[in-house]
């Protein structure tokens, strides 16, 4: 019940503890507790979830903007960036129409940085990849959603609008490529003529 969850002698205390899993060593422990905020972020009472977003969500976009999320040595550490930015993204949803802007502003940039360039997306490991890939599909998502305040931020910075051009234009010639690498396999290949024509007549064969 929400009025046990708020008591401040169980509220603080968790709080707390999320904060010292989120600096774990464990991957896994810092993957479990980035799944189990987003569940707290939506919970549907606000005065569960808003304690919980005032104090860790700060920490959740402080590690994406750090070298750690996306230096991935191993599965666990790609889904815990990936997870993380799941969870910021919901708090877009969750906020009034005016903060939207405001929670866009902190995200779009880190998914920006996360693409790569073509030079460098051909000697990328595949955790860096997957990333990339994720980065742009979620911001070919977030412009249509909220194409004002998109745009408003894209006229901010040139940067930010090149690099995610020239991901979009490189992302559009691999995907050109491979369909024009597909077609190429499914053409049937042309029937020839056997070069050793067998003198013998099988045709009367059983």
């Amino acid at each position: 019940p929400s009025n046990v969850v708020t008591a401040p002698n169980l509220q603080y205390p968790c709080i707390n503890h999320f904060r010292q899993c989120l600096q774990s060593s464990n991957a896994g422990v810092r993957l479990k507790c980035i799944q189990t905020l987003k569940s707290i972020f939506s919970h549907p009472e606000r005065s569960v979830a808003t304690p919980y977003i005032h104090a860790l969500a700060p920490r959740l976009v402080e590690f994406l903007y750090s070298e750690n999320s996306h230096k991935l040595l191993s599965e666990v550490e790609l889904q815990i960036t990936l997870k993380t930015i799941v969870t910021v993204e919901s708090l877009i949803t969750l906020a009034e129409p005016q903060n939207r802007i405001q929670m866009l502003a902190l995200l779009v940039p880190v998914l920006i940085n996360y693409l790569l360039d073509a030079t460098a997306l051909r000697s990328a490991d595949k955790y860096l990849v997957t990333l990339h890939e994720a980065s742009l599909q979620w911001l070919m998502k977030i412009g249509p959603k909220y194409p004002l305040e998109f745009k408003k931020l894209m006229s901010q910075s040139t940067d930010l609008r090149t690099r995610l051009e020239n991901a979009v234009r490189v992302n559009q010639q691999i995907q050109q490529r491979n369909k024009t690498d597909s077609n190429n396999i499914s053409k049937p290949i042309p029937s020839q003529a056997p070069s050793i024509k067998l003198k013998t007549d099988f045709s009367n064969f059983s």
